[in-house]
């Protein structure tokens, strides 16, 4: 622009819009289009056809897809119903406002414009909401001669009192002693981006009476 201030030819001024072209900014190009008054009847109709051409594109929606990582997210478009990305629709120009929605993730909420003459793609990944688990032993020997009791968590075996980044859902819990029957299983509910602290008491050791309700030598 600054050349043509300089030196006003239109095949300048043709250039550039043909440039704003490339960057898909077509209102920018008919901008430049339109200031020229060319007096020769060969270059008029090039200016011309060259408006009319960025006319007629813009006269057609814009080709918009959008997309979640991971696939599967609901999008919402200016309030209206979900529907399950990847989302493709031929759209006005102008602000939209899209919301995404996926279980266990953070929701997104962004304005895109929608502008130009080529398709627009738009891809969000989104943050996963994390979890915590904290499982302490209860009914658990002070005797360091005692058996040492054994703490899975979904069948893996874990640290007691260790703070544990978990999937948001269910997990399942299982204390007990090693070559021991008896266990205690249990099933918690882990809210998405919650922490939770939760105890599994155990049985008794297969050494100590059945009948012991708070033995000598133990703690809850």
């Amino acid at each position: 622009e600054y050349a043509y201030s300089l030196f006003p030819n239109p095949a300048i001024a043709i250039t550039i819009a043909r440039r704003y072209m490339d960057l898909d900014e077509p209102r920018a190009a008919l901008r430049e289009l339109k200031k020229l008054e060319p007096a020769k009847k060969k270059l008029k109709e090039m200016v011309e056809a060259e408006i009319a051409t960025i006319e007629a594109l813009l006269a057609k929606p814009v080709e918009v897809t959008l997309k979640s990582i991971p696939p599967g997210a609901m999008i919402a478009i200016d309030g209206g119903p979900p529907s399950k990305s990847p989302v493709s629709a031929n759209m006005e120009r102008g602000a939209i406002l899209v919301q995404i929605t996926l279980k266990h993730h953070k929701t997104v909420k962004e304005t895109v414009d929608v502008k130009g003459t080529k398709p627009l793609e738009k891809v969000w990944r989104l943050e996963k909401v994390g979890s915590q688990l904290t499982i302490r032993l209860g009914n658990r020997s002070t005797d360091p001669k005692g058996p040492t009791p054994i703490l899975t968590l979904d069948g893996a075996i874990i640290t007691p009192g260790q703070a544990l980044d978990v999937e948001p859902g269910r997990h399942t819990v299982e204390c007990g002693y090693p070559g021991q029957e008896a266990r205690t299983n249990l099933r918690y509910k882990v809210p998405a981006g919650k922490t939770l602290n939760v105890s599994c008491a155990l049985p008794d050791p297969p050494e100590s009476p059945s009948n012991w309700k708070s033995p000598v030598g133990w703690t809850a």
